[in-house]
């Protein structure tokens, strides 16, 4: 494997690595809070703070993924 497909492997498996870990979040959210309506409140509080400036970027990236995977 070259340095390029290297990286390129790299990057996907960056890519999975992230998804698995919003779903496994996703799942602790979604078996703690038992209503569709606190899961919607709690998708929105990720999203909010993914969106706060103050948020480092890695963690509104991860924010925005749990959120999503929240949500359906």
């Amino acid at each position: 494997m070259n340095p390029q497909q290297r990286i390129l492997a790299l990057e996907r498996e960056l890519v999975e690595t992230r998804s698995a870990a919003a779903r496994m979040m996703a799942g602790f959210i979604q078996g703690l809070v038992e209503t569709e309506a606190g899961r919607a409140e709690v998708a929105e509080d990720l999203f909010a703070t993914a969106n706060d400036s103050r948020t480092d970027p890695i963690k509104a990236r991860l924010a925005r993924l749990v959120a999503a995977a929240v949500k359906g």
